[in-house]
């Protein structure tokens, strides 16, 4: 199991995606995203990332969108995170990006939901899950959209 980390780094030493494509996101980005809470809690939540993105690639869960299109999606939750109570995941594969989301969901205390039409796909992605402790805080279901969310109106 992964343990996530609680140390902080300067932003101005956070490296740049085309320096190191493992990290999540560019000072910039930091910057932009500063009001999730001090520097210290935006930095420990992208090493927090980075740690959950070094361990799929290990295990091979990595997620198979580009580095771009995680942060996007991850930036673009934080911005908007006032907006709606659960994040929605349709299509989780091997669960890469679930992990990610789910532990953004966590940290923003909203509920998290992944679902993938395919058995396979839904039982390693809650085996992705537990490797972070995520597990508890998500509902993982198996089938099309829409009659697999409406026992949740």
């Amino acid at each position: 199991m992964t343990t996530f980390s609680s140390r902080a780094r300067c932003c101005d030493e956070w490296p740049t995606v085309s320096e190191e494509k493992k990290h999540v996101m560019t000072t910039n980005d930091l910057n932009r995203l500063s009001t999730l809470g001090s520097r210290t809690e935006v930095t420990d939540f992208f090493d927090n990332v980075t740690l959950i993105r070094d361990r799929c690639k290990e295990i091979e869960r990595f997620s198979w969108t580009s580095l771009r299109y995680q942060n996007d999606i991850l930036r673009l939750i934080l911005q908007n995170r006032e907006k709606g109570g659960c994040i929605v995941e349709v299509g989780c594969f091997r669960g890469g990006l679930s992990a990610q989301l789910a532990y953004l969901a966590k940290v923003l205390t909203k509920k998290f939901y992944a679902l993938d039409i395919d058995e396979t796909a839904v039982a390693t992605t809650v085996d992705t899950l537990s490797e972070f402790n995520l597990q508890d805080d998500v509902l993982v279901f198996q089938g099309l959209a829409i009659p697999s969310f409406s026992p949740l109106k």
